[in-house]
Order: structure tokens, then C-alpha cells, then sequence
């Protein structure tokens, strides 16, 4: 049996509940930061960011 990629995005997604701001920026706070060589990654301290 084969599957288009419209069937695997309708058996695996789901409607998000409650708020998902969080995490989606805590996987792109971490997806930034792997791009980052060593060094600079832990001379982070703090990042701003507006949410709507």
C-alpha cells in the first residue's frame, strides 16, 4: 500500500489545543542555535521576542 504525502499529513496532523507559542519557539531558539559554531552558542545569554 502506498501513501501520498497528503494521506501521511492527514493520519499524523492534528489540531493544536491550548498554546503552542511556546514550544515553537523553543524548537526555533534550538534550530538557531545548532547553526551557531560552539563558541558563540554559549555566549547567549537572553533573547527578545514579540509574539502575536
Amino acid at each position: 500500500m502506498s501513501f501520498t504525502v497528503k494521506d501521511i499529513l492527514q493520519m499524523e496532523v492534528t489540531p493544536a489545543l491550548g498554546c503552542t507559542e511556546p514550544v515553537a519557539i523553543a524548537l526555533g531558539a534550538a534550530a538557531a542555535v545548532s547553526l551557531l559554531p560552539p563558541s558563540e552558542a554559549t555566549q547567549i545569554d537572553t533573547i527578545e521576542l514579540w509574539v502575536d
